[in-house]
Protein backbone atom coordinates (compact mmCIF):
# COMPACT_ATOMS: atom_id res chain seq x y z
CA UNK A 1 0.00 0.00 0.00
CA UNK A 2 2.86 2.39 0.82
CA UNK A 3 4.45 1.67 -2.57
CA UNK A 4 1.11 2.25 -4.27
CA UNK A 5 0.69 5.63 -2.56
CA UNK A 6 4.36 6.64 -2.91
CA UNK A 7 5.66 4.97 -6.11
CA UNK A 8 8.76 7.21 -6.30
CA UNK A 9 9.89 6.39 -2.74
CA UNK A 10 13.37 4.95 -2.35
CA UNK A 11 13.16 4.03 1.36
CA UNK A 12 10.46 3.30 3.89
CA UNK A 13 11.01 3.83 7.61
CA UNK A 14 8.84 1.63 9.78
CA UNK A 15 8.65 2.99 13.34
CA UNK A 16 6.53 1.42 16.03
CA UNK A 17 4.23 3.12 18.51
CA UNK A 18 5.94 5.29 21.09
CA UNK A 19 9.32 5.33 19.31
CA UNK A 20 10.94 8.77 19.15
CA UNK A 21 13.44 9.25 16.29
CA UNK A 22 16.67 11.01 17.15
CA UNK A 23 18.61 12.85 14.40
CA UNK A 24 16.10 12.84 11.55
CA UNK A 25 18.41 15.10 9.55
CA UNK A 26 21.18 12.49 9.88
CA UNK A 27 18.80 9.82 8.63
CA UNK A 28 17.86 11.92 5.58
CA UNK A 29 21.55 12.54 4.82
CA UNK A 30 22.26 8.80 5.17
CA UNK A 31 19.38 7.92 2.81
CA UNK A 32 20.68 10.38 0.21
CA UNK A 33 24.16 8.81 0.45
CA UNK A 34 22.72 5.29 0.13
CA UNK A 35 20.28 6.13 -2.67
CA UNK A 36 22.12 4.10 -5.33
CA UNK A 37 23.38 1.34 -3.07
CA UNK A 38 21.76 -2.11 -3.38
CA UNK A 39 21.46 -2.87 0.34
CA UNK A 40 17.86 -3.97 0.95
CA UNK A 41 17.48 -2.92 4.58
CA UNK A 42 19.28 -1.23 7.43
CA UNK A 43 19.24 -1.92 11.14
CA UNK A 44 18.16 0.95 13.38
CA UNK A 45 19.16 1.14 17.04
CA UNK A 46 16.23 1.05 19.50
CA UNK A 47 16.88 1.87 23.15
CA UNK A 48 15.62 3.02 26.51
CA UNK A 49 16.72 2.35 30.09
CA UNK A 50 15.63 -1.31 29.91
CA UNK A 51 16.12 -2.26 26.26
CA UNK A 52 18.89 -1.92 23.72
CA UNK A 53 18.70 -3.69 20.36
CA UNK A 54 18.83 -3.27 16.57
CA UNK A 55 16.00 -4.04 14.19
CA UNK A 56 15.66 -3.66 10.40
CA UNK A 57 13.35 -0.66 10.08
CA UNK A 58 14.81 1.27 7.16
CA UNK A 59 13.80 -0.68 4.05
CA UNK A 60 14.63 -0.07 0.40
CA UNK A 61 11.49 0.10 -1.72
CA UNK A 62 10.99 -2.15 -4.74
CA UNK A 63 13.64 -4.68 -3.64
CA UNK A 64 11.30 -7.64 -3.11
CA UNK A 65 11.96 -8.39 0.56
CA UNK A 66 9.04 -9.34 2.80
CA UNK A 67 8.24 -9.86 6.45
CA UNK A 68 7.72 -13.45 7.62
CA UNK A 69 5.97 -14.71 10.74
CA UNK A 70 2.52 -14.46 12.24
CA UNK A 71 3.60 -11.80 14.81
CA UNK A 72 6.98 -10.26 15.63
CA UNK A 73 7.65 -10.57 11.94
CA UNK A 74 11.19 -10.78 10.67
CA UNK A 75 12.40 -9.24 7.44
CA UNK A 76 13.52 -11.91 4.98
CA UNK A 77 16.22 -11.63 3.92
CA UNK A 78 17.52 -8.80 6.08
CA UNK A 79 20.97 -7.28 5.81
CA UNK A 80 23.25 -6.52 8.73
CA UNK A 81 24.00 -2.97 7.52
CA UNK A 82 23.26 -0.24 10.05
CA UNK A 83 22.30 3.39 9.92
CA UNK A 84 24.83 5.71 11.63
CA UNK A 85 24.91 5.34 15.45
CA UNK A 86 23.66 8.88 16.04
CA UNK A 87 20.41 7.98 14.22
CA UNK A 88 18.27 5.92 16.59
CA UNK A 89 14.85 5.40 18.12
CA UNK A 90 14.22 6.04 21.79
CA UNK A 91 11.46 3.79 23.09
CA UNK A 92 9.14 5.52 25.52
CA UNK A 93 6.09 3.98 27.10
CA UNK A 94 3.00 5.66 28.45
CA UNK A 95 0.13 4.09 30.37
CA UNK A 96 -1.98 4.29 27.20
CA UNK A 97 0.78 2.55 25.23
CA UNK A 98 1.08 -0.18 27.86
CA UNK A 99 -2.67 -0.85 27.73
CA UNK A 100 -2.54 -1.09 23.93
CA UNK A 101 0.45 -3.41 24.17
CA UNK A 102 -1.36 -5.66 26.64
CA UNK A 103 -4.30 -6.04 24.24
CA UNK A 104 -1.87 -6.80 21.42
CA UNK A 105 -0.07 -9.41 23.58
CA UNK A 106 -3.39 -11.15 24.27
CA UNK A 107 -4.10 -11.25 20.53
CA UNK A 108 -0.52 -12.32 19.78
CA UNK A 109 -0.72 -15.18 22.27
CA UNK A 110 -3.68 -16.71 20.43
CA UNK A 111 -2.02 -16.30 17.02
CA UNK A 112 1.28 -17.79 18.24
CA UNK A 113 -0.48 -20.74 19.89
CA UNK A 114 -2.20 -21.51 16.58
CA UNK A 115 1.14 -21.32 14.73
CA UNK A 116 2.80 -23.62 17.25
CA UNK A 117 -0.10 -26.09 16.96
CA UNK A 118 0.56 -26.20 13.19
CA UNK A 119 4.29 -26.69 13.66
CA UNK A 120 5.68 -27.64 17.10
CA UNK A 121 9.21 -27.15 15.75
CA UNK A 122 8.75 -23.48 14.82
CA UNK A 123 11.42 -21.99 17.08
CA UNK A 124 10.46 -18.35 16.49
CA UNK A 125 6.80 -18.93 17.37
CA UNK A 126 7.83 -20.83 20.51
CA UNK A 127 10.26 -18.06 21.48
CA UNK A 128 7.76 -15.25 20.99
CA UNK A 129 4.96 -17.18 22.65
CA UNK A 130 7.18 -17.56 25.72
CA UNK A 131 8.01 -13.85 25.66
CA UNK A 132 4.36 -12.91 25.18
CA UNK A 133 3.25 -15.04 28.13
CA UNK A 134 6.00 -13.49 30.25
CA UNK A 135 4.89 -9.98 29.24
CA UNK A 136 1.34 -10.91 30.27
CA UNK A 137 2.61 -12.09 33.68
CA UNK A 138 1.73 -15.73 32.90
CA UNK A 139 5.06 -16.99 34.20
CA UNK A 140 4.30 -20.72 34.41
CA UNK A 141 3.18 -20.77 30.77
CA UNK A 142 6.19 -18.67 29.78
CA UNK A 143 8.47 -21.16 31.52
CA UNK A 144 6.86 -24.09 29.67
CA UNK A 145 7.22 -22.38 26.28
CA UNK A 146 10.82 -21.34 26.97
CA UNK A 147 11.58 -24.94 28.01
CA UNK A 148 10.04 -26.17 24.73
CA UNK A 149 12.00 -23.54 22.78
CA UNK A 150 15.27 -24.52 24.48
CA UNK A 151 15.06 -27.94 22.78
CA UNK A 152 14.74 -26.41 19.31
CA UNK A 153 17.48 -25.10 17.03
CA UNK A 154 17.30 -21.42 16.16
CA UNK A 155 19.08 -18.09 16.06
CA UNK A 156 22.00 -17.74 18.47
CA UNK A 157 20.54 -14.63 20.12
CA UNK A 158 17.20 -16.34 20.73
CA UNK A 159 18.96 -19.51 21.96
CA UNK A 160 20.85 -17.46 24.55
CA UNK A 161 17.85 -15.38 25.65
CA UNK A 162 15.77 -18.57 25.97
CA UNK A 163 18.04 -20.21 28.53
CA UNK A 164 18.70 -16.88 30.23
CA UNK A 165 14.95 -16.29 30.69
CA UNK A 166 14.50 -19.88 31.88
CA UNK A 167 17.06 -19.19 34.61
CA UNK A 168 15.35 -15.93 35.57
CA UNK A 169 11.91 -17.56 35.66
CA UNK A 170 13.27 -20.45 37.70
CA UNK A 171 14.38 -17.93 40.29
CA UNK A 172 11.00 -16.17 40.23
CA UNK A 173 8.93 -19.36 40.32
CA UNK A 174 10.89 -21.39 42.81
CA UNK A 175 13.32 -20.92 45.61
CA UNK A 176 14.49 -24.51 45.06
CA UNK A 177 18.32 -24.27 44.92
CA UNK A 178 18.56 -27.48 42.84
CA UNK A 179 16.42 -25.96 40.06
CA UNK A 180 18.52 -22.79 40.10
CA UNK A 181 21.71 -24.86 39.95
CA UNK A 182 20.27 -26.96 37.10
CA UNK A 183 19.53 -23.93 34.90
CA UNK A 184 22.83 -22.25 35.72
CA UNK A 185 24.51 -25.44 34.53
CA UNK A 186 22.39 -25.51 31.32
CA UNK A 187 23.30 -21.91 30.58
CA UNK A 188 27.01 -22.63 31.05
CA UNK A 189 26.75 -25.82 28.97
CA UNK A 190 25.14 -24.06 25.98
CA UNK A 191 27.38 -21.01 26.02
Amino acid sequence: LALEKFPQAIFMLMPDAEWYMHNVEGLITFCKQEKYNTTTSYLVHIMNTAQDFYTPRLIRCHCGIRFAGVVHEVLMPASMAKVPPDVYFELTQTRYGYEKSRKRWERDKKLLQKELEKNRYDSRSAFYLAQTCESLGELEEAFAYYAHRSALPGWDDENFITVYRLAQLTKKLSENPQLQKNYSWQLAKQY
